[in-house]
């Protein structure tokens, strides 16, 4: 299997061979994400979608409070690089990085 293409989102971050991989540019503001519908991408396989799509509703509101808690920390800053882990489980992997953007987040997630 090869490695996904995604538009939008943390393309290098998707490892090779993952069956479906999903990726955003999202408005961060005051800790809190607002993803864009067209500022998003979905790859992969047709049951691997379905399946991602389900993690990623079932990860949404651990995925925002982590956001939450690395932006109250300081941890993360739409002024500073980095990429931070924001939720993970057996099946499925959601990052970070507001690429010091001054405003955005991109995000990447992916089964595992």
């Amino acid at each position: 299997m090869s490695k996904l293409e995604l538009t939008w989102g943390l393309a290098n971050s998707v490892p090779e061979g993952v069956a479906a991989a999903w990726g955003a540019r999202t408005i961060l503001h005051n800790g809190t994400v607002d993803i864009v519908f067209d500022r998003t991408s979905f790859e992969g396989t047709k049951e691997g979608k379905k399946k991602l799509s389900m993690a990623l509703g079932d990860a949404d509101a651990r995925m925002r409070d982590k956001v939450r808690e690395l932006c109250e920390s300081w941890d993360m800053s739409s002024s500073k690089q980095g990429e931070h882990i924001l939720y993970e489980d057996d099946d499925i992997k959601i990052v970070g990085d507001t690429r010091a953007s001054c405003g955005y987040l991109y995000m990447a997630a992916w089964l595992k």
